[in-house]
């Protein structure tokens, strides 16, 4: 029983990031009015989630309180919910980002060494950045330019995967920069699954590469 408070905590912090991301959503609706409809749909969803996932924890937490000497049993449950909230978030995050209307791909320049990336977003006087980053290789970026806050996404499956611990990422005036780091430590033969042609927005950044020769 000594995890429920904990996860208890989570779950509340959990919320409120969501409930942050369902009005960054609602906000693209003022620039995209020609895809209101669509963008709706997606608010519904993740709002009956949300209100799906929020009375489960409370019928789950009863569980637990009416629970005598089965701490297992309790954590086992508390372990669950917390393993679905973390499923509707990332789903959450990829709605968002998918739905960001009319969005635009910045001009993206990466590098390697063994054991690091370098990614480089170029995007002058960007605001409201969000970045993901999933230990499997998943990169989603979002931020908004200019003063009518134009939409700028970026979707990468990375070749390979990351620690997202050790990965971070710096915003300036001119442009944004991730250094994320390789789960292991050897050279990748492109920056993404993706075989064959790389998309146009992505350009190799020579001022950063090691010694292997550079690939897509």
């Amino acid at each position: 029983m000594i995890a429920l408070d904990e996860k208890v905590a989570n779950y509340k912090s959990t919320i409120k990031e969501l409930e942050a991301q369902i009005k960054w959503l609602e906000a693209c609706l003022a620039t995209e009015v020609s895809n209101r409809k669509k963008i709706d749909e997606v608010i519904d969803s993740i709002e009956t989630q949300v209100t799906t996932a929020r009375d489960g924890l409370v019928s789950d937490l009863a569980r637990v309180s009416s629970m005598e000497g089965t701490t297992q049993a309790a954590y086992q449950l508390v372990t669950r919910k917390q393993s679905h909230w973390d499923n509707l978030k990332i789903m959450f995050t990829r709605f968002a980002i998918a739905n960001a209307t009319m969005s635009r791909h910045p001009s993206v320049k990466w590098a390697q060494q063994p054991d690091t990336l370098y990614i480089t977003i170029e995007l002058p006087d960007a605001q409201d950045v969000k970045l993901t980053l999933e230990p499997e290789g998943k990169f989603l970026f979002s931020a908004t330019a200019g003063a009518e806050k134009t939409p700028y996404v970026v979707d990468l499956d990375l070749y390979d995967k990351i620690d997202v611990n050790e990965s971070r990422y710096s915003v300036g005036s001119r442009n944004i920069f991730h250094l994320v780091k390789k789960a292991e430590n050897k050279w990748w033969s492109r920056l993404i699954k993706q075989e064959g042609k790389a998309p146009g927005f992505l350009k190799v950044d020579w001022d950063n590469w090691g010694d292997e020769q550079a690939g897509i």
